[in-house]
């Protein structure tokens, strides 16, 4: 009986989200490379709904974005930065709060790409 009880935790355990990373590309003032996982694309309420991650040579980061590609912005509401040796810093934006058209080449990049 005990041997049946790690089976029956892991079947009614949830189901891990598939996941895509693409990479769009490195940004050259952090050399950090961005990844979107085009799996995590959703649209919904006229906007797309995403996730990127970084990953740079001292910090890693996760970030929930929304693009409302009509208005060509980009708006972070949540984001989890994770340095080398340190705690994860986590910020929840609310709605509107981190609002912005794109401002380098990754941002626009980022944008095509949930957009398309």
């Amino acid at each position: 009986m005990i041997q049946i009880l790690p089976l029956i935790a892991l079947l009614s355990a949830p189901a891990l989200a598939p996941e895509n990373w693409v990479s769009v590309g490195t940004d050259d003032a952090s050399h950090a490379t961005l990844w979107i996982d085009t799996d995590s694309i959703r649209e919904e309420g006229g906007l797309r709904y995403f996730r990127i991650k970084m990953i740079a040579v001292d910090a890693t980061g996760i970030a929930d974005l929304v693009a409302d590609c009509k208005a060509g912005v980009l708006e972070a509401r949540r984001t989890e930065l994770t340095r080398t040796g340190a705690a994860p810093v986590v910020t929840e934006f609310a709605p509107g709060e981190n609002h912005k058209p794109p401002d380098d080449e990754i941002s626009a990049a980022m944008l095509k790409r949930a957009c398309a």
